[in-house]
């Protein structure tokens, strides 16, 4: 019978790295070599592709607006106590966290040279996704 708290058994495939990319195993080792310039030039170049420094500005100015009018409605309609206060931050993390996850998870694909839209920060944006809320 199988153990069900032993963590699974896999061993992955071989990989061979493309032309002149590094092996993980080197990089564990300490075989690497950047500058924090050449990272951030990285960077600077895959946000400068069309379309992307509008999806992300415009998602992370939706993501503070729905939060600060979530805050603004929540404390108007519960009051300033410390109980409302409380449950406000509470429903203010169900909201945001999917939305934040969202933003995070434009900046990856931009990174990966994925495409990036601006309705990419409500992709995680769903009432059973209890998981991204409960890591906020």
């Amino acid at each position: 019978m199988n153990n069900p708290y032993e963590s699974p058994h896999f061993q992955p495939p071989p990989h061979a790295p493309h032309a002149g990319a590094a092996s993980l195993d080197r990089a564990l080792n300490g075989d690497y070599d950047f500058t924090v310039g050449e990272v951030l030039r990285e960077g600077w170049d895959k946000t400068t592709q069309p379309g992307v420094k509008g999806a992300i500005w415009g998602a992370t100015l939706v993501s503070w607006a729905i939060g600060f009018g979530a805050q603004r409605l929540l404390l108007g309609a519960l009051g300033a106590n410390g109980g409302a206060q409380l449950l406000a931050l509470l429903v203010m993390i169900a909201v945001n966290a999917p939305i934040h996850v969202g933003l995070y998870m434009m900046g990856v694909r931009c990174a990966a040279g994925q495409p990036i839209a601006f309705g990419d920060v409500f992709r995680y944006l769903n009432p059973l996704n209890t998981q991204v809320i409960l890591v906020q």
